[in-house]
């Protein structure tokens, strides 16, 4: 638990440095410095995707908690049933969004985004050699 603690910390950092980002890109001061605003936007950029996956997880721990609470409350057979099925698909996505924001927290290669040749070649060592550069061939 304290590790999912330590993620969630984590998300919240970036969520306070994307607002901060934010609100410095709206500066005038900053709007008039171009390389400045140019490098604000791309660590906006690279922030975005997880911050939205972080908003809508918390979002959907909300309306779990909430869809509890009905389930608790209500005295209704059809809607204590509402609100299972709409537990059930909120854990489900709540699992799915906690997977994503896990794959966020890797860290990044600053090569990720280049692209790279790589030529394969059976070279010496016969048809062995032939059938093992084919086989890497297919796995790429």
């Amino acid at each position: 638990m304290g590790n999912a603690i330590a993620m969630f910390d984590k998300f919240a950092a970036m969520e306070q440095r994307y607002l901060e980002i934010e609100r410095l890109m709206a500066d005038p001061l900053v709007a008039t410095d171009a390389a400045r605003l140019m490098a604000l936007g791309k660590e906006r950029a690279s922030l975005e995707p997880t911050v939205a996956t972080y908003r809508t997880y918390r979002g959907t721990v909300r309306e779990l908690q909430e869809a509890k609470a009905l389930l608790q409350e209500t005295q209704d057979p059809a809607m204590a049933d509402l609100a299972k099925e709409e537990i059930d698909a909120l854990q489900s996505r709540q699992s799915v969004l906690q997977e994503e924001l896990q794959i966020a927290l890797l860290s990044k290669d600053p090569n990720d985004a280049r692209n790279a040749f790589v030529e394969i070649r059976a070279a010496a060592g016969g048809e062995e050699a032939a059938l093992f550069a084919a086989e890497l061939y297919r796995m790429y």
